[in-house]
């Protein structure tokens, strides 16, 4: 598909540029691999939020109050809009700025203006999971945290190559625990 961009050692620029290439790639190495979302020391304390981009997916690295690490989506699922604007932050709650809708650490509806304006079987309901923020499971090793888009096999390739990496990285540490400042 792309043999035409690599010929005798020369790399046409538009391996770097092209939307095609991209996509490519998120299909066939993203969404196939561990992707590295942050450190824990990120987000220290409950509430403690970084917005991050995966594979042109827009996240949110968040500490939840039950002090574990989630990553969900960063789209209101009422209209779609960012949850979250700021990069890095302190929040009780996920509050979408056009509507108002409200959401839990862990991605949960919490609150919505004028609950009484929608009806039927697919109104929205507090804690209903189809009106959540989309969440994506979280994997952590040695305070770094990472998800998949497919799910691996614990075990497998992709885990060894993450942890020996995540070793290496370690090992030339000054110091122990590894901490990152923003």
């Amino acid at each position: 598909m792309f043999a035409e961009m690599v010929r005798d050692g020369a790399v046409d620029g538009r391996v770097y540029t092209s939307r095609e290439v991209f996509t490519a790639e998120i299909e066939r190495i993203f969404t196939r691999s561990w992707n590295y979302i942050g450190h824990l020391s990120e987000i220290p304390q409950p509430g403690d939020y970084r917005r991050v981009t995966v594979a042109g997916r827009p996240l949110i690295f968040i500490r939840h109050e039950d002090g574990t690490p989630r990553v969900l989506l960063n789209r209101c699922a009422h209209r779609g809009a960012a949850v979250v604007g700021r990069d890095c932050g302190q929040a009780r709650r996920l509050r979408c700025p056009y509507h108002g809708w409200t959401y839990a650490t862990d991605g949960a509806l919490r609150q919505f203006p004028l609950p009484g304006g929608y009806a039927g079987e697919d109104a929205p309901r507090r804690g209903d999971p189809d009106w959540s923020l989309e969440s994506y499971p979280v994997e952590t090793y040695r305070n770094f945290a990472g998800r998949f888009t497919f799910r691996l096999t614990p075990g497998g390739a992709g885990f060894r190559i993450r942890e020996k990496r995540v070793d290496l990285i370690n090992s030339d540490a000054p110091h122990e625990p590894l901490e990152v400042f923003f």
